[in-house]
């Protein structure tokens, strides 16, 4: 279908992708949904960047839109996401951060956790030493998450808030149980 890394003519080039790649992706989503599937799959979706809004005028020559690691725009689907949320913000050019800025290393531990893993307990070993995912860091970005989840443990209901989510599923309490369900409290 072409290539997303285009600096120029970026209405003409993106606008051709995005059409090729909207409608399956509303396809994914709202198949997922109808089968009950989508809260527990987590769909992601980004770029490398986002796109610097001037046309990149350097030495009178026009580069068309630069990469941008300042500002850039991803979203998530399902996966215990609360959804309609928009977490974040840029300046009115869309040049910087300005609101909920991020690191790579708060996404990915973001990413581990809606998976229902905990980045401090996955360690390999590599180079003579054991090594965490996150060992550089990074903090669950916050919002994206329901505060709390209605969970059934043996059919009487209990109430989680989301930070104790992984301990209560590796907990006695629910390991002993023949079924935990879980439901967001979506806001």
């Amino acid at each position: 279908n072409g290539s997303w890394d285009s600096h120029d003519y970026i209405e003409r080039a993106h606008g051709n992708l995005v059409r090729g790649v909207d409608q399956p992706i509303a396809a994914l989503i709202t198949d997922l949904k109808q089968r009950g599937l989508l809260e527990s799959t987590l769909i992601v979706w980004c770029g490398e960047f986002g796109r610097t809004p001037d046309n990149g005028v350097r030495g009178g020559t026009a580069y068309g839109r630069d990469h941008n690691a300042n500002a850039m725009t991803l979203w998530l689907a399902g996966g215990g996401c609360n959804a309609g949320h928009t977490i974040g913000a840029t300046d009115e050019l869309g040049m910087a951060t300005v609101e909920g800025k991020a690191h790579v290393r708060d996404f990915h531990v973001t990413l581990l956790r809606l998976l229902g893993l905990d980045d401090n307990k996955l360690t390999y070993y590599h180079a003579g030493r054991f090594k965490q995912l996150s060992q550089f860091g990074g903090q669950p970005i916050k919002g994206l998450r329901p505060e709390q989840f209605d969970v059934m443990l043996d059919g009487k209901p209990r109430r989680v808030a989301s930070a104790e989510l992984l301990d209560f599923v590796t907990s006695a309490d629910a390991s002993a149980s023949a079924a935990v369900v879980f439901h967001p409290l979506f806001s």
